[in-house]
């Protein structure tokens, strides 16, 4: 009977039989790797699902910027709700990427005023005396 290793001889002494100690854990090296394999997936799975949570933040985040950003310029124009409202749904119909984007380009606005005075007034109170002078021809050349 050869103990080799101290926490079998220690068993060995409160069991009585080296040999029985032996045969008790000849199983525990599979049921260590059985262990180690399921740790391993919680491992990949924690990691998939943290990565999947910070990317819904980060959508959320730039969700949340564009908004501001667009309410920002809003708030800055003094438009009305209604006037808000009528931007955002002109982006929306638009396929605008930001909303934002509808004060940057007066043509944008001008061609939705071609067919709606509303639209015309919101781009007299954006771009001012641009957007009045600018008639039908576009106040940007390019």
């Amino acid at each position: 009977m050869d103990i080799t290793n101290p926490l079998t001889a220690v068993l060995a002494a409160q069991v009585g039989s080296a040999d029985a100690v032996a045969e008790a854990s000849a199983g525990l090296p599979k049921w260590g790797y059985v262990l180690l394999f399921g740790l391993a997936i919680l491992i990949v799975w924690g990691v998939l699902y943290l990565w999947e949570r910070r990317n819904l933040w980060l959508q959320r985040t730039q969700a949340t910027e564009h908004r501001t950003l667009f309410d920002q310029l809003c708030d800055a124009q003094e438009l009305s709700a209604a006037d808000r409202e009528r931007l955002q749904s002109h982006a929306r119909r638009l396929q605008l990427a930001d909303p934002s984007l509808l004060f940057i380009d007066p043509r944008i606005l001008e061609s939705l005023a071609a067919s709606d005075p509303r639209d015309h007034f919101i781009g007299v109170q954006i771009f001012g005396s641009l957007f009045e002078a600018s008639g039908s021809e576009s106040p940007v050349k390019g």
